[in-house]
C-alpha cells in the first residue's frame, strides 16, 4: 500500500494532504487565501463530485499561517450545513490543541492563566496600539483568538475533537494507541505534558509585560516577539505516519530537540530514525534544526514548504543538510520553484537569493532537487 504526501502551494504556510489507499488526513490549511485557490480545489477532486472524506483533520498549531485555511474550511462547512448545500467535505475526527486549552491543562493557576489569555483575545486591536507598528500583537493575539474560533467550530459541527486522548489534548503521553485508520497509522510525538508547562511557564513569565501599562514600548515588543517565536510553536502536534511500511515524520513548527525527545520517549533509535519522508521543520527555517539533527534524523524525501516570506526556506538550512547527508541520495521537494522563492521581495531584502544560490552549489551529488508544479506544489508517492 503507498503512503502519499500532497504539500499544497500555501504560501509561507503548510496544507498537507496526506493519504494511503481511501484513507485521508488533512494537515493544516495555510494562511489566507490558500483555502480559495488551492485547498478547496484540492478537496473538490478528492470528492469526486461529492464531500471529500477527510478521516482526521490535524491543525498542527495556532499559527494563522497554519490554521487560517481550516477555519475557512471549517466556516464553509457550517454554511453549507445552514443552506441545505452538499457539504464540500466530511471530516471524521480531528486533532487541535486551542491554546487556552492547553494551559489550563498544563498549570495550577490555570483558571486565571486561562481566563487572561481569553481577555487578550479579545483585545488585540487596544494593544496592538501600543506595539510601534502593532504587528507583533496582533499576530500573537489574533493566532489565539483563532484557536478559540477553531474550537467553537468544530463543536458546532460536532466533529469530534481530540478522541482517544485522556487529557482532551493531543498529547504524546495521554494517548496509549496509534491512530489507525484503513491502511494508515499515526503516532503521536509531541507535545507532552512537560512541554505544556514549559509553554504555561512562557506565557506566564510574558504575560505581565505584556499588559503591564508602565512596560516599555521595545520589552512589550520583546515578549510578545518571544511569544510568537516560541510558545506556539512549542505546541506543535509531532507525528509518525505509517502504511505499507513507509513512514513520514511530520512535524509542524516544532523545534529539532524537541523532536528528538519525542522519538526518543517512543522508542526511535538508530536506524529507526530514518524515515521515508521528513517534513522540514518551521518552512525549511535554520533556527529549529542543527547539523546534528540532520546527521541523526534522516530520509530518503525532503518536503520543504515556503515561498520565501520571513526568509523561509533559509539558505542555512539546506547547508546544514547537505553537510549532514553528504555521501548519500536524497530527493528534495519544495512547494515553490527556487526561482519564485529567490524572487520573493523577504529573500532580495536580505540578499539571501545570492547566498541560497550559493548554498545550493554544495548539494553533494546524490542529491536531486524535484521539478515543482507552482499551480499544485509537491507530491510525493511511495
Amino acid at each position: 500500500m503507498s503512503l502519499t504526501l500532497a504539500a499544497l502551494p500555501a504560501h509561507h504556510g503548510d496544507a498537507l494532504l496526506l493519504s494511503a489507499g481511501s484513507t485521508c488526513v488533512l494537515i493544516d490549511g495555510g494562511p489566507s487565501g490558500v483555502w480559495r485557490r488551492a485547498l478547496s480545489p484540492a478537496l473538490t477532486g478528492l470528492g469526486r463530485g461529492g464531500p471529500a472524506l477527510i478521516d482526521l483533520l490535524m491543525v498542527s498549531h495556532i499559527d494563522a499561517d497554519h490554521i487560517t485555511g481550516i477555519l475557512e474550511l471549517t466556516d464553509k462547512l457550517i454554511e453549507d450545513r445552514q443552506s441545505g448545500r452538499p457539504a464540500v467535505a466530511r471530516v471524521r475526527e480531528a486533532w487541535f490543541n486551542g491554546f487556552t486549552d492547553a494551559l489550563a491543562l498544563a498549570g495550577p493557576d490555570a483558571a486565571r492563566t486561562g481566563s487572561t489569555a481569553a481577555a487578550l483575545s479579545s483585545s488585540a486591536s487596544p494593544l496592538a496600539g501600543l506595539l510601534p507598528g502593532g504587528t507583533d500583537s496582533r499576530f500573537v493575539l489574533s493566532s489565539v483568538a483563532q484557536g478559540r474560533r477553531l474550537t467553537d467550530a468544530l463543536a458546532a459541527l460536532a466533529i469530534p475533537r481530540n478522541h482517544g486522548f485522556t487529557d482532551g489534548l493531543a498529547l504524546a503521553d495521554s494517548r496509549d494507541t496509534d491512530w489507525s485508520c484503513g491502511p494508515l497509522t499515526l503516532r503521536i510525538l509531541g507535545p507532552d505534558r512537560a512541554a505544556l508547562e514549559a509553554l504555561r511557564r512562557e506565557w506566564a513569565r510574558h504575560l505581565p509585560k505584556i499588559l503591564a501599562r508602565e512596560t516599555a514600548r521595545q520589552a512589550r515588543a520583546e515578549a510578545l516577539a518571544s511569544l510568537d517565536r516560541s510558545v506556539f510553536n512549542l505546541s506543535s502536534i509531532v507525528a509518525v505516519a505509517e502504511a505499507g511500511g513507509r513512514r513520514a515524520l511530520l512535524t509542524g513548527d516544532a523545534r529539532g530537540d524537541m523532536i528528538l525527545d519525542g522519538l526518543t520517549a517512543a522508542g526511535f533509535s538508530g536506524p529507526d530514525l530514518h524515515f521515508d519522508i521528513l517534513k522540514m521543520p518551521h518552512h525549511g527555517s535554520d533556527r529549529n534544526i542543527t547539523e546534528e539533527f540532520l546527521s541523526r534524523v534522516t530520509a530518503d524525501h525532503y518536503l520543504v514548504s515556503g515561498d520565501g516570506k520571513h526568509g523561509n526556506p533559509e539558505p542555512g538550512m539546506f547547508e546544514m543538510l547537505f553537510a549532514a547527508r553528504r555521501g548519500t541520495r536524497f530527493t528534495l521537494h519544495l512547494t515553490y520553484p527556487l526561482a519564485t522563492i529567490r524572487a520573493h521581495r523577504d529573500y532580495a531584502a536580505e540578499d539571501r537569493g545570492k547566498r541560497l544560490a550559493e548554498a545550493l552549489t554544495k548539494a553533494p551529488a546524490g542529491c536531486v532537487i524535484e521539478p515543482t508544479d507552482t499551480a499544485t506544489g509537491a507530491l510525493i508517492e511511495l
